[in-house]
């Protein structure tokens, strides 16, 4: 007779997912401030140790849709496809991708990606933006790379309406703006005596 040894199967506990050590902490970005801090690994939310700030920590992911109020998050943002995401303000430390449709201001600490399926019908100021070919994009301001994250009202931009508050706005640094060149004054004429007569002045009629 043959016999077939089956393998032992792994247990429950050894099945599991390797548990984080209950002092485990996390590197967070406040997307009020910009400040970067410690806190625990396992929080949703907790408050930013420089500006005194409620910061939601876990990464966002819209599968069916969203109506309503802003979205914030410490972690990334991600709009699957046949989504629709119609907010006052999209703000995120991470990354914010795009494969539906969003109808929002968007501030953003890394990348603002459109991908061929996505459709951005508002604005964006984040450090990099990446539009794929195939994708819709309408609206504005655009600015990239933006300094918005940290400077601006995050609950001031939350209530304005769409295309309007301190999120929407853009200001030129005054580093960017070259001084206009200041026109040279035209060189003095200089009369200079002829041998020991002083120097006459002529008179032309």
């Amino acid at each position: 007779m043959l016999f077939r040894l089956r393998k032992r199967r792994p247990t429950l506990a050894e099945r599991a997912a390797p548990r984080l050590p209950a002092h485990a902490t996390r590197v967070v970005r406040c997307y009020r401030c910009a400040h970067a801090f410690e806190a625990s690994a396992f929080a949703e939310s907790t408050g930013c140790s420089h500006c005194g700030g409620a910061v939601r920590i876990p990464d966002v992911v819209i599968t069916d849709g969203h109506w309503g109020g802003s979205i914030q998050t410490a972690g990334k943002v991600h709009v699957l496809p046949n989504c629709t995401v119609r907010a006052s303000l999209i703000v995120a430390s991470g990354d914010v991708l795009i494969e539906g449709i969003v109808h929002a201001m968007i501030i953003a600490g890394g990348t603002v990606r459109v991908t061929s399926t996505g459709q951005l019908r508002g604005g964006a100021r984040c450090a990099t933006l990446v539009i794929e070919p195939g994708a819709i994009v309408r609206g504005g301001p655009f600015e990239s790379p933006s300094p918005a994250l940290g400077a601006v009202d995050i609950d001031q931009a939350a209530r304005a309406k769409p295309g309007k508050g301190p999120a929407a706005r853009v200001e030129a640094l005054d580093s960017e703006i070259e001084p206009k060149p200041t026109p040279a004054e035209p060189p003095m004429p200089i009369i200079l005596p002829r041998g020991d007569s002083p120097a006459r002045l002529r008179v032309v009629r």
